[in-house]
């Protein structure tokens, strides 16, 4: 699978014209974004290191991650453990497929895709 970057060409606020060759992803994957906002370094250190293993960082404080129901438990258990402060917060956003075709971004960066691999 391939997906495409929105370019930002410094003119404009809006993104180019070009169109998107996006996939939709694979029907046992959702697509996830987690961001977060927590005042503790030590916390907010061990979350970064946690949304590691699920996706990459796409921002300071915001993670991308293709994952399957299993890995989604899993991830849900371990942001329930977080202990927050009385001004923290995590936000998590599941994207639905064709959601997911509607991302933009401009600037630098690209859609979050796992690459299949298989080991033998």
């Amino acid at each position: 699978m391939s997906r495409s970057v929105w370019p930002f060409d410094g003119s404009t606020v809006q993104p180019s014209n070009r169109q998107t060759t996006l996939d939709i992803l694979p029907k046992n994957l959702m697509f996830l974004l987690i961001s977060y906002d927590l005042e503790n370094d030590r916390t907010r250190n061990a979350l970064a290191h946690t949304l590691k293993d699920f996706g990459p960082r796409v921002q300071k404080s915001v993670f991308e991650a293709d994952v399957s129901a299993k890995e989604l438990e899993k991830l849900l258990t371990k942001l329930g453990k977080v202990k927050l402060g009385k001004e923290d917060s995590i936000r998590l956003y599941q994207l639905c497929a064709e959601c997911v075709t509607k991302i933009r971004i401009w600037g630098r960066g690209k859609i979050t895709k796992d690459e299949e691999y298989y080991i033998n």
